[in-house]
């Protein structure tokens, strides 16, 4: 297995210091590797950190299905369009290298939670928005995604946000709440995207999720999407990486745990 670290900053004129972890599958018999999909996980934290919990577990998780995986620690406490461009400036380096990880670039998908989520969501349009590209000097075909995964997200600046991802991505300013607000920007060239959270979800209302979905439906988006009636915020993968053989019995993370192999045959779905 390749695994390597990328600061970002060594790269790009960036202010802070992003870095992204990549891990790439070999094959043991010397045979040469093929060109796969690839994920850029993108973990949640309010904006206020990135969840460990929620980086390598997962892209762990997605390597063992075939995708070269790839973490980002994107910058945190600091407004647009600060993590989004170290997004794009991430999906530009992959791109941009993608025979050294054996990337198709034609196939990079983005995995988002909770924060998180609304980083990748929000990005399914800001990557082609005039103002956004001239923070970043990147070409937009070299940093669009190609299918977005948005797990338990931020969605809406409005009345049914998480206040503290609010707080941190808009930098207070009201002026960025419409453009922040995902649901108020999807267009019919918006990636296919698959979205799930939970009923009982005490930290963002799955009502986010909902209007997420409403406006996918409305740009006639291929997407699915997945509501499951129990559990809270913040479940992350749900296997034996992160939680006890014992929890793991429970039927309802059983069921809720079923979201990871349909992302992975939506992405397949959209991408093959």
């Amino acid at each position: 297995m390749l695994h390597e670290i990328i600061h970002l900053n060594k790269i790009y004129n960036l202010e802070n210091d992003p870095w992204i972890e990549i891990f790439v599958p070999y094959n043991d018999d010397g045979v040469l590797r093929k060109t796969s999909k690839a994920i850029v996980i993108v973990p949640g934290g309010a904006y206020s950190f990135v969840s460990i919990r929620e980086g390598d577990p997962v892209a762990l998780s997605y390597m063992s299905e075939g995708f070269i995986t790839i973490v980002l620690n994107y910058t945190v406490k600091t407004p647009f369009p600060t993590p989004m461009k170290e997004l794009a400036c991430a999906i530009d380096y992959l791109r941009n290298n993608n025979e050294k990880y054996y990337i198709d670039k034609d196939k990079i998908s983005i995995v988002g939670f909770s924060a998180g989520g609304h980083l990748v969501s929000s990005y399914g349009y800001l990557y082609k928005h005039p103002e956004f590209l001239k923070n970043t000097n990147l070409e937009p075909n070299n940093i669009k995604p190609n299918c977005i995964v948005s797990s338990y997200p931020v969605i809406t600046m409005g009345e049914y946000t998480h206040e503290e991802s609010k707080a941190n991505i808009t930098g207070g300013k009201p002026e960025l709440e419409q453009l922040l607000s995902v649901e108020s920007n999807i267009d019919n060239t918006y990636p296919p995207t698959f979205v799930w959270t939970t009923a009982e979800d005490n930290c963002v209302p799955y009502i986010n999720s909902v209007l997420f979905v409403e406006a996918l439906k409305e740009n006639n988006i291929i997407h699915d999407f997945f509501l499951y009636p129990y559990l809270d915020h913040g479940l992350s993968i749900i296997n034996p990486l992160l939680y006890p053989l014992d929890v793991l019995k429970d039927k309802r993370m059983q069921e809720v745990s079923k979201w990871f192999i349909k992302s992975v045959e939506f992405i397949r779905k959209v991408l093959d």
